[in-house]
């Protein structure tokens, strides 16, 4: 996957080449507006990060809408960095919705996971995967047979 530059919620930048060797990394694109979205983030990513963040998995979190659809701010950042607290997961907002490279991301780009290898090969996009998937190919990536 292209790299790319997105804003952390304090303002600093955040570049995908920082995670670049990581034997995974869950990158969900999350929509305040979508009550899954905020569930999974709360439940699926900490939970997944609890599992597997000791292993060297990464877990990011890129805020595509606020609640009402709008471009993200650093406001709406914050709510979903609370939610976030103490993960270790990294949540990131693009302003202007055109940073990241198109991977069919945009197309309805919320609640969709994406799954990196050490080398930022993409191995899994899934919109309203399951998380036993999810799990089930970064256990793949973090612990290799």
């Amino acid at each position: 996957m292209k790299s790319f530059t997105l804003k952390r919620c304090d303002g600093s930048l955040f570049s995908l080449d920082e995670v670049c060797g990581a034997p995974a990394t869950n990158i969900y694109f999350y929509s305040r507006g979508c009550g899954t979205c905020v569930w999974n983030v709360k439940s699926e990513m900490t939970n997944r990060m609890q599992e597997f963040s000791d292993d060297g998995l990464r877990g990011i979190v890129v805020i595509t809408t606020d609640s009402n659809w709008e471009p993200p701010s650093a406001a709406t950042c914050q709510l979903v960095e609370d939610d976030a607290a103490g993960t270790g997961i990294i949540v990131v907002y693009d302003e202007n919705q055109t940073s990241i490279p198109d991977y069919n991301l945009w197309s309805s780009s919320w609640d969709k996971d994406v799954v990196l290898d050490e080398f930022m090969n993409i191995q899994l996009i899934k919109q309203y995967a399951s998380g036993e998937e999810i799990d089930s190919r970064i256990e793949q990536l973090v612990n290799p047979t």
